[in-house]
């Protein structure tokens, strides 16, 4: 029985396409009995022949409905759907005409896609889903040599062009509208497939598709949200839909979950620009789950499982998406080339690190560094002290939540924590030894780090080696490393480093940008890490870096897109205490603050800069007039620029080391009340300034027969910070890692809950230190804490037991048990030291105190009863949701700053991939 055919025409603002479209229909070999024209535009086209109009907000399911609506149905009465972007071939009906020859059982034939762009070039041919359900076309990007041209069974084709049995749409429910744009097609497709039908592609028919939907050239309104998003909804839609019911319901039970991983998932592929399309797309999923039961109720009897043989490969997976990425990869690094930010190829490419020799220089800085070899468990002295020996601890003082220190208070961590927790991460089974390596290894790890820094501004071997090793023996550096303050030598580590990462971000030094965004959002993610650990370790050094930042930005406007994010990270790790710090003590001073000081450093870093009494100094004053020679050799400007850096740092090192803060309980258990920053950290930047400047007038003049002076004067820099790093004597020394006796350690396992009081007599006051059971620790140094004083010692609570530390030191036996016991505090402890000598009279004296002995930490007592306290339950939980918003943040960025995996080319390559920009659907 001879075939009828309706051609249905669809319109949507495109009157040029659609008239070309129109032309192409008149033009088959094999014409339509009938041409319907369906037009959806909100400026109804005007074509050569009469059209129907439409509501421009119309679907697609609602457009043929209109246009089928007064036909006859039947198995031999066929619609043969034409988009307006689309031309087909003069023989492309017939040829699905003849597909449909081959079996009564096929009720829907697609023609294979050509791009518009490149004729040759197929864009689609058949449709299906990944082992995963997310929908990809399998075949695409290949030139048509007609190595297709046979017909065979398909998941799904696309209803551009496709020919379908009328009877059979309306037995399937025609297209469902309440499916998302791009899920329509393979819906449609999986219903006559799961109602027993065959769906086939016939390559020979051929039509040329411009692709307007896929390619984002439609309107907002017609994907509502976009084509990232409306593809991850044809997914969750498809899940949702045709899974077995129990499944689907699983599913939407985990969408938070599932959308939370592809999130993470996104910056793992380096593509964060997919994020917010994957979080609308799944609370899309969750908020319209009774639409996508709805659309159940005629999916048909064959269970989705019956489809898997026509499910793609993990192979053809795998290969499609290689494919695509190597084709957005050379779209993205030829428009580098036209924008002028590809790498540039030096004539004399610079050495490796390796073939540098810059490990002889990592061997020799282990060497000179032969104080802090890591031998002890852990360290104290100085600014040093151990770290808890528990990593879940340590991960417990990370963040904003419960804070155990004096009567506990809810509040935030120092920044800071998230470093030490980093760090006691890397040796998780001995914490504190990762601290101990540190300090071992901190000349080699910044002479490393500042010699990737110097490779900005010079290719040259000898003036990278000796500019880095000057950055790495500078004296502030050498200062922090022998007191042992960590975060100062943390940030003069890791400053280069972000130096570094920002540059390659913004396309600046020798080496330009990243030719593929997957490279420079991984610069991105790593120079984002880098300033939260700079901003965390110091916070005036966060704001120099901000500012810097900002000069970068203005500086390449067009890499603003990238930049802007860099500093997500300091503010996720700062946004806690800052709110702290004006919502609740009203004291901006906090985030000023440098974390972990605990006692006064004899020296400032402005002394370390410019005092020249030692023989290391004299070395600096050469530095310097190197520094100032780089404003008189060409690209003066740039120099002029980082000078001027250099200036602000050392104005803002000044006004920082003007500044006192509260002082923690190392430096109150010394009789300290006021402590202020050591400011070696933005010494150490200052230093970086002066080496780059003093490396870049080296690198000019090397060039014009000076090579072998100037290496004299440079190691005339040198040799002095060397013998002065050699010979400097270390405040911090070796312990075991107890902060405690070894009783309220044990003790402490087996009562969480209760509290050490330490008492010093500093001249005619006493203070108290009102801590846990296991003492305080480095993670314990808190910010929050320290600047809250005030009100804490108003406080009822401080000052009852204030009221009990008084009666116990005057021995008139007023003391109270009760206080001590609702404060939860179960031992008291003396330091054994001369000026506690009657103090220790007064409380051998106490009726409610139980000798306990002597310890390396001094004279112990325990309260009576307090075997009580101990039954206490805790009742504070340490997490938070902000502590997980943290968390999630810094994990995030850790995810786009790690490389991706290179690609492997692909062997036996039988077909050419040639980008396209139509058929990445799975996402």
């Amino acid at each position: 029985m001879t075939k009828q055919v309706t051609a249905i025409l669809v319109v949507h603002d495109e009157p040029v396409l659609a008239q070309r479209a129109l032309d192409s229909i008149s033009a088959q070999s094999v014409k339509p009995d009938r041409l319907v024209v369906i037009d959806s535009s909100k400026m109804p086209a005007v074509l050569s022949i009469p059209t129907q109009n439409i509501d421009s907000k119309s679907k697609l399911g609602q457009i043929i409905k209109t246009a089928i609506f007064d036909i006859s149905t039947g198995p031999e009465h066929w619609l043969w759907l034409v988009h307006d972007d689309s031309e087909p071939k003069p023989d492309a009906l017939s040829e699905l005409l003849n597909a449909i020859e081959s079996s009564d059982n096929i009720a829907q034939v697609g023609p294979m896609q050509l791009a518009a762009s490149a004729p040759r070039r197929i864009s689609q041919l058949g449709l299906t889903l990944s082992p995963f359900g997310e929908p990809i076309s399998p075949i695409s990007g290949q030139l048509d040599q007609s190595q297709h041209d046979s017909i065979f069974d398909t998941l799904a084709v696309s209803t551009s062009g496709m020919l379908i049995r009328s009877d059979v749409y309306l037995k399937v429910g025609g297209i469902d509208d309440r499916a998302p744009a791009l899920a329509a097609d393979i819906d449609l497709s999986m219903r006559i497939r799961r109602h027993g039908y065959r769906v086939v592609v016939a390559p020979r028919a051929k039509v040329v598709h411009a692709g307007l939907s896929m390619s984002g050239k439609r309107s907002s309104e017609w994907f509502s949200g976009g084509t990232k998003t409306a593809m991850r909804k044809a997914a969750i839609n498809i899940h949702l839909v045709h899974d077995f019911l129990p499944v689907a319901l699983l599913y939407w039970l985990a969408l938070p979950l599932i959308t939370l991983y592809r999130l993470f998932w996104r910056l793992a592929q380096k593509r964060p620009s997919l994020i917010l399309s994957e979080v609308r797309a799944g609370v899309w999923g969750i908020i319209t789950l009774p639409k996508r039961l709805a659309s159940r109720a005629l999916t048909g009897k064959m269970p989705t499982r019956s489809l898997k043989k026509l499910r793609a490969s993990w192979a053809t997976v795998g290969s499609h998406k290689r494919a695509d990425s190597e084709a957005e990869e050379s779209a993205q690094s030829l428009a580098a080339f036209e924008r002028g930010d590809h790498e540039t190829l030096d004539q004399d490419r610079p050495k490796n690190f390796a073939a540098a020799l810059g490990w002889l220089f990592v061997l020799g800085l282990l060497a000179v560094s032969w104080q802090q070899f890591p031998l002890a468990v852990a360290l104290e002295g100085g600014s040093a002290l151990p770290l808890s020996q528990n990593w879940f601890e340590l991960f417990a003082r990370a963040g904003a939540s419960w804070q155990p220190i004096g009567p506990g208070f809810f509040g935030p961590s120092d920044p800071f924590n998230w470093v030490l927790l980093t760090l006691g991460s890397t040796t998780f089974w001995a914490t504190n030894q990762s601290l101990v390596f540190l300090l071992w290894l901190a000349r080699a790890l910044a002479f490393v780090t500042s010699w990737k820094a110097l490779s900005l501004i010079t290719g040259k071997t000898w003036t990278r080696n000796l500019g880095a090793l000057t950055y790495s023996l500078l004296p502030a550096f050498t200062v922090s490393i022998g007191s042992g303050e960590f975060p100062a030598v943390i940030a003069t580590i890791v400053a280069p480093w972000l130096v570094y990462a920002v540059a390659r971000a913004a396309g600046l030094g020798r080496s330009g940008s990243a030719r593929s965004d997957a490279r420079t959002w991984s610069w991105v993610g790593l120079a984002g890490v880098l300033m939260a650990i700079v901003g965390a370790c110091s916070p005036a050094l966060a704001i120099l870096s901000l500012l810097g930042l900002a000069f970068v930005a203005f500086t390449k406007i067009r890499r603003f897109g990238y930049l802007f994010w860099i500093p997500l990270p300091l503010a996720v790790i700062y946004f806690p205490l800052v709110g702290f710090a004006f919502g609740t003590i009203g004291n901006p001073l906090v985030i000023l603050a440098e974390p972990t000081l605990g006692v006064l450093q004899e020296n400032s870093a402005t002394q370390s800069l410019l005092d020249l009494s030692q023989l290391g100094n004299w070395s600096l004053g050469l530095l310097v007039l190197l520094s100032l020679g780089s404003l008189l050799i060409k690209r003066w400007v740039v120099s002029l620029a980082i000078f001027g850096f250099g200036m602000i740092a050392f104005v803002a090192l000044k006004l920082n080391q003007s500044l006192s803060f509260p002082a923690d309980f190392l430096a109150a258990a010394s009789g300290e009340s006021r402590v202020a920053s050591s400011g070696h950290s933005i010494a150490a930047l200052i230093g970086l300034v002066l080496v780059v400047l003093a490396v870049h007038f080296l690198s000019i003049f090397s060039k014009k027969g000076f090579l072998g002076g100037f290496m004299i004067i440079m190691l005339a820099v040198t040799f002095p910070l060397g013998y002065q790093a050699v010979t400097a004597k270390p405040l911090v020394t070796g312990t075991d890692g107890n902060v405690v006796p070894l009783l309220l350690q044990k003790q402490s396992q087996v009562s969480g809950n209760l509290r050490l009081l330490i008492i010093n007599q500093i001249d005619d006051t006493y203070q108290t230190n009102w801590v846990e059971l296991s003492g305080n620790t480095l993670e314990d140094a808190n910010l929050a804490y320290r600047f809250s004083a005030e009100s804490t010692n108003a406080s009822e609570k401080y000052q009852s037991v204030a009221q009990v530390v008084g009666d116990l030191v005057s021995g008139n036996g007023a003391a109270d048990l009760q206080v001590l016991g609702d404060a939860q505090i179960g031992y008291v402890l003396v330091p054994s030291t001369a000026s506690n000598a009657n103090l220790i009279s007064s409380l051998e004296g106490s009726t409610i105190l139980e000798g306990a002995g002597l310890t390396p930490f001094g004279e112990l007592w325990r309260v009576s009863n307090s075997e009580n306290l101990a039954t206490k339950p805790q009742e504070q939980n340490l997490w938070s949701i902000t502590k997980s918003l943290q968390l999630m943040g810094l994990l995030g960025f850790t995810l786009l700053a790690i490389p991706s995996r290179p690609k492997r080319r692909r062997e036996k390559d039988e077909t050419i991939f040639i980008d396209q920009s139509e058929s990445d659907l799975d996402v």
